[in-house]
């Protein structure tokens, strides 16, 4: 019986620590990561608290980012053109 326990016991650990690593990788993968958007716009969602939302067109679909910077890059014909870099 003593032998079992034992397997029992090594087999639930092994378990746990595999699903333990799975959600470590897992929480590595989920860090913000920056995405340059060409067509945007911004709204303003409170004027008290000066809040903006900005919406980017460039997807399949439109998506929020609350956090965001416009930024002006070098573009290829017009100078400095905008963007918006932001974060999901």
């Amino acid at each position: 019986m003593k032998g079992k326990a034992m397997k029992l016991f090594l087999c639930s650990v092994a378990f746990l620590s595999v699903g333990v690593l799975a959600r470590w990788a897992e929480s590595a993968e989920k860090q913000a990561r920056p995405v340059v958007c060409m067509s945007y716009s911004i709204a303003k969602t409170d004027k008290a608290n000066d809040d903006a939302v900005a919406i980017c067109y460039d997807g399949k679909k439109p998506a929020l980012f609350y956090r965001f910077e416009e930024k002006e890059i070098p573009g290829r014909e017009n100078g400095r053109v905008k963007v918006l870099v932001g974060w999901r």
